[in-house]
């Protein structure tokens, strides 16, 4: 596999998992009113990789 499809097909479960987390933290925080970090680095920051 060269480095290109590599960097290709890790980022797309990243880019996934920052579009579900954004998704839940708006959803927390529309039923919730609950103060959530949103930020797409606070996801990476959870470190799945």
């Amino acid at each position: 596999m060269s480095r290109q499809q590599e960097v290709l097909v890790l980022s797309l479960p990243r880019t996934l998992v920052i579009s579900i987390h954004a998704t839940i933290c708006l959803a927390l925080k529309l039923i919730m009113m609950f103060e959530y970090n949103c930020s797409p680095t606070f996801a990476l920051q959870e470190n799945l990789w």
